[in-house]
């Protein structure tokens, strides 16, 4: 199953709880599809590590994420996409592709 398919029945099913008087019900499926919908925004996020070399040589562990700015430092490349492929400021996937 996707997400949007588990979205539409988790929506569907609130609604199908709802005409049927049970609203704790409704309410549950209703958040519970918020949080899929949520999942989705967070799983779409993309961007890079770019590396700070340009700055000096001291700098040069220095990687920078290309959509909010988070910079982390790290002593190979291969430790950066290994280990920090998410940005833990932003939450995007910078990992290689």
């Amino acid at each position: 199953m996707t997400l949007d398919e588990a979205i539409e029945r988790y929506t569907s099913n609130a609604e199908y709880e709802r005409t049927h008087g049970n609203l704790q019900g409704c309410l549950d499926f209703k958040k519970l599809a918020e949080w899929l919908k949520e999942l989705k925004v967070f799983k779409s996020r993309k961007g890079k590590w770019l590396r700070m070399s340009d700055l000096s040589e001291q700098e040069d562990n220095r990687y920078k994420c290309s959509r909010c700015g988070n910079v982390i430092h790290h002593k190979n490349e291969m430790n950066l996409y290994t280990f920090n492929s998410w940005c833990g400021r932003c939450g995007s996937d910078n990992g290689r592709k």
